[in-house]
């Protein structure tokens, strides 16, 4: 939409940021010294749009709920996606609205470009039972 502010958080060399509609965008980067969790973004509407790293999942989701932003988009690894987090995000109103799978070639796994918006109906269902 013309009035999306976009925001990604892990830039890097700008694959992500170099392809986002409008000119109404940011990013951070630690590597140039703008931090995604000390950084705040200013702008409305903001969409968070990212290919985090893996290792710090919780942490980013937690970072992203706290901006409260309208659309979290974040390329993940599928084995990522945890009843827990799903969890933490529904309870902060996000739900999850889409999901992609796909193997990118010589990366761990299989990858999913997720997709949570608030006061969305879920796509997913998920049980915190642990079954014996």
């Amino acid at each position: 939409k013309e009035n999306d502010f976009w925001l990604d958080p892990f830039k890097n060399s700008g694959n992500y940021y170099n392809n986002f509609i409008g000119s109404k965008k940011d990013w951070a980067e630690i590597l140039d010294d703008r931090d995604f969790f000390s950084y705040t973004p200013q702008g409305d509407n903001l969409i968070i749009c990212s290919n985090p790293p893996y290792s710090i999942m919780d942490k980013v989701y937690e970072r992203c709920i706290e901006l409260n932003p309208v659309k979290i988009s974040l390329l993940v690894a599928v084995h990522s996606i945890t009843p827990r987090r799903l969890e933490r995000l529904s309870k902060a109103g996000y739900n999850l609205s889409s999901i992609k799978l796909m193997k990118v070639f010589k990366w761990y796994g299989m990858s999913a470009i997720v997709i949570f918006e608030k006061d969305k109906i879920p796509i997913i269902s998920y049980s915190r039972k642990v079954y014996r």
